[in-house]
């Protein structure tokens, strides 16, 4: 499921100079595939494998001279990914009480990811004084992207694509180091996962 692979990375966020691009793709009324993608610089990589962690724990890496990106893809189906995330609900899970799926018919969803949710309560990072400069330097130009895709995309709080078919939310990484992060609202895209046609003409 991808809440678990890619939420705990979130620690890695506020860790050292890493890109993360989560996609939801709807691809049909029945199917949903989820790519995350992170990239990091080489030395990080490498300071991170020293320690005998893994950023990339489960893929295989791209390893380049000066970057490393890691991609994972799940397919599964929108029944199994709706019943994980109520089991997990039922457990209590607290990696899953802010990022929701919701089924509102049988042709469209809600995505919600609420990023200021998750980091409500936790401790700030701890005081950086004097490398707080150095590390947002290093995490500048690094960011966050979480986007949805399907058939169509009928509201969103985030950036919409031309074709009408993306939502995209993307937050700089040095905003999680702030001792008060502000994320603004939470991230929603409501779905459309299939065509719908009216009296078999017209089509949307």
């Amino acid at each position: 499921m991808m809440r678990r692979s890619f939420f705990p990375c979130l620690a890695l966020l506020l860790s050292g100079c890493i890109d993360m691009d989560v996609t939801m793709d709807f691809r049909d009324a029945e199917t949903v595939e989820i790519v995350m993608e992170t990239a990091m610089a080489r030395e990080f990589h490498d300071m991170i494998e020293g320690q005998g962690g893994g950023p990339c724990e489960g893929v295989v890496p791209e390893i380049g001279p000066e970057e490393v990106r890691c991609i994972s893809r799940e397919t599964m189906t929108i029944a199994a990914l709706l019943e994980k995330q109520a089991e997990a609900a039922e457990a209590r899970m607290e990696a899953e009480e802010f990022s929701v799926v919701e089924r509102l018919d049988e042709n469209r969803l809600r995505v919600t990811l609420d990023l200021a949710q998750m980091l409500e309560g936790r401790p700030p990072p701890e005081d950086m004084e004097g490398m707080g400069r150095m590390v947002k330097a290093a995490l500048a130009g690094r960011d966050f992207v979480f986007r949805v895709r399907g058939h169509a995309i009928e509201e969103t709080t985030g950036t919409l694509s031309e074709d009408g078919r993306e939502a995209v939310t993307v937050i700089p990484m040095a905003r999680f180091l702030d001792p008060a992060p502000d994320f603004g609202p939470a991230f929603v895209a409501v779905v459309r996962l299939e065509e719908v046609c009216v009296l078999w003409v017209f089509c949307s």
